[in-house]
């Protein structure tokens, strides 16, 4: 006289997705399902219902997976005290871009809180009358940043080729460099000068 809503559940072990690239992954499940009706004997089989077994096929399991971007091992720029005599203070930091892009390409933005003389500058703030030290950063798709691309905060560069692995297969493929002047930190008066850069990466 009526239906009963019934759900299936279709799970799928994350470890299984995290390395593939994206797309579209369809499979069709072979037979039948088969619904007993409530009507059956006690103690009975589904073949000994009263009613007709009802049988839905074919069964597709459809799951998108779009392209994404994630960083793994970010750290921060720990910079050691000023000598009050180096021309050039600076640090690099390696990390791992993965990208399940096609390709494996993906954007980079890093954006700084903090400016010294321009939106697009990055400047670290501190001291006892909240003054600002313009620093540089430039980031490279490999171990090497010093070789890299100059960045300004909030402005997109790339593409580059990441990796397709989780976590990159436990290694790093990406760098950056940051560098302070030493006339810009005699400029300013003693303290601690901080300041925080987002990085924002997108698949190509």
């Amino acid at each position: 006289t009526g239906c009963q809503t019934v759900s299936l559940d279709v799970l799928v072990p994350e470890a299984q997705l995290l390395n593939l690239p994206n797309g579209s992954y369809t499979t069709d499940i072979p037979g039948q399902l088969e619904v007993c009706a409530t009507e059956r004997p006690r103690g009975g089989q589904c073949g000994d219902d009263l009613r007709r077994a009802s049988n839905i096929s074919p069964l597709s399991i459809t799951i998108n997976i779009n392209p994404y971007t994630r960083l793994y091992n970010v750290g921060d720029f720990n910079l050691p005290a000023y000598d009050g005599v180096s021309s050039l203070v600076s640090q690099d930091m390696q990390f791992c871009v993965r990208s399940t892009a096609s390709s494996a390409g993906y954007w980079l933005t890093a954006s700084s809180d903090t400016h010294h003389a321009g939106s697009g500058d990055f400047a670290i703030s501190g001291g006892a009358a909240a003054e600002t030290i313009p620093y540089t950063l430039s980031f490279d798709a490999s171990l090497n940043p010093g070789g890299g691309n100059a960045l300004t905060s909030g402005v997109a560069v790339g593409p580059f080729a990441g990796s397709h692995y989780n976590e990159c297969g436990g290694g790093n493929n990406a760098s950056m460099q940051l560098q302070l002047n030493g006339s810009d930190i005699r400029q300013v008066s003693a303290g601690n000068y901080s300041g925080v850069i987002t990085i924002k990466v997108e698949p190509n």
